[in-house]
């Protein structure tokens, strides 16, 4: 009795660790190892993301009917923004400063997305970052599962190629959205421009004959009615010349006349 209970005992534990192992192997199986296709794919895919939320907050962004927030231009948010450029009742001047800021807070997402692919080189997958860079606030993140390449042992050139690569990626996007701006700008000063013209002619039609051509046609009418207000003072009522002049003169000529010799 007592071998066969060891022997059941016994089959039982290797059962276990036969499958303890497979479990294992099959986990192991499950976990691919970086690439560099998989670290491209998933640093592209956080660049999108960054690129994303800045064309939320300068165009806006909208929720759908899926409860999702899209962006005016195309892509996904992670809330719904109000645009810089929808700010209504403001110059084109007004909006470059936030712009320029968004601009700026764009250059070092995008740059440290490739700070910390690099630093994931060397670190296990979901291990915490902080990218550090001149200009830019410290930026606290989780490593890129996909770059780790401490157990995947992938060769110096590889790891410069993305770097390289992941380099260019910022800059080609850069580039691009200062062209997207250049182009969104002039033509928000051009509409916002022609909008307060429009108002300025509506003013002139609507608002300006009552303001202005109204007081001087009161004017006009008042100084063609001053004669028929009454006069109180001695200065009104001033005495008829004419006849005293004519007196005057006629005595002149009289007494010159009598002078002896003239």
């Amino acid at each position: 009795m007592k071998i066969r209970r060891f022997i059941t005992i016994g089959s039982g534990m290797m059962t276990l660790l036969s499958i303890v192992i497979v479990s294992s192997v099959d986990t192991v199986r499950s976990a691919p190892l970086a690439t560099t296709t998989a670290c491209y794919e998933q640093v592209s895919k956080a660049m999108s993301g960054v690129h994303d939320e800045f064309r939320a907050v300068v165009f806006g962004s909208r929720e759908d009917n899926d409860g999702k927030f899209t962006v005016l231009t195309g892509g996904f948010s992670q809330a719904e923004h109000v645009g810089i450029l929808e700010t209504r009742e403001r110059l084109s001047s007004e909006l470059v400063e936030p712009t320029v800021e968004s601009y700026r807070v764009l250059r070092c997402r995008m740059s440290a997305v490739c700070e910390a692919m690099k630093a994931s080189y060397e670190v296990s997958g979901g291990s915490t970052l902080t990218v550090k860079q001149l200009g830019c606030s410290d930026q606290t993140g989780r490593s890129f599962d996909q770059c780790s390449f401490k157990e995947s042992g992938m060769t110096q050139q590889d790891v410069t190629n993305l770097a390289t690569e992941c380099k260019r990626l910022v800059i080609k996007s850069l580039e691009t959205e200062r062209a997207a701006l250049h182009l969104a700008f002039s033509y928000d000063s051009g509409y916002r421009a022609l909008l307060q013209l429009s108002g300025m002619v509506d003013w002139f039609q609507g608002d300006f004959p009552d303001e202005v051509l109204k007081p001087i046609r009161d004017m006009v009418n008042l100084l063609g009615k001053l004669h028929e207000i009454p006069c109180f003072i001695g200065q009104c009522d001033r005495p008829d010349t004419s006849v005293l002049s004519s007196s005057s003169s006629s005595t002149s000529t009289s007494f010159s006349s009598s002078l002896p010799g003239l």
